[in-house]
């Protein structure tokens, strides 16, 4: 049922009919049923991590896929999506380093497009949409850094009233200490009295 791929390098194993009958699965059990169509899902993510499919790798997800009830094309269709999944993944470390895709990387990237059946204009829109994500979270950060610089501003400009205040507290005591002294002098004709005598004065009055 299944033709074996070439060997030369082609990610896609065989071509088939977008309209091909579906198969019904040779296991009934529906718990095991689950559990094999899961195993074939990690197969061709194994197949795809490589960057290739070996002959050993295919054998055993055309094995599965009969026992599951998956036929060609949808085989082809999740190879396809796991390989256009890594294809993403590189788009985006390409944009992510400066910005944007350049010249060699891009050469890079339309060979693994090639091998997916993936078009040059299906591939700029994968990379226009990478780049404005890119510039979204950029965008993102910048706003996130300003809305901490301005909540640091605003903690600073606190802290700076609050010392503020209290060395006005502090001021406004000390006049009024110094104006002390200098009635307590007028009084009794010395202008030199100290700062200690007010203090002593007041601790008399504060014991009566």
């Amino acid at each position: 049922m299944f033709e074996l791929f070439k060997k030369s390098a082609q990610l896609i194993p065989v071509k088939v009919s977008k309209n091909e009958e579906k198969l019904v699965p040779t296991i009934s059990d529906p718990q095991l049923l689950s559990q094999k169509r899961k195993e074939l899902i990690e197969l061709v993510q194994k197949a795809a991590a490589d960057g290739e499919i070996s002959k050993v790798e295919y054998d055993e997800l055309c094995d599965l896929t009969v026992q599951v009830g998956v036929n060609n094309y949808e085989l082809n269709e999740m190879i396809r999506s796991e390989y256009k999944n890594h294809l993403k993944a590189k788009i985006r470390l390409y944009v992510e380093d400066d910005g944007y895709v350049d010249d060699t990387e891009m050469k890079n990237l339309l060979l693994q497009a090639k091998e997916i059946g993936m078009g040059e204009e299906e591939l700029k829109g994968l990379i226009s949409e990478s780049v404005s994500k890119y510039e979204l979270e950029q965008a993102k950060l910048r706003a996130e850094g300003k809305a901490k610089f301005a909540e640091k501003a605003r903690k600073l400009g606190t802290i700076l009233l609050t010392v503020g205040a209290v060395a006005g507290l502090a001021y406004v005591g000390l006049k009024a200490q110094k104006q002390q002294t200098n009635n307590i002098a007028a009084k009794q004709g010395n202008y030199k009295v100290s700062l200690t005598t007010v203090m002593h004065k007041s601790a008399k009055t504060n014991d009566c």
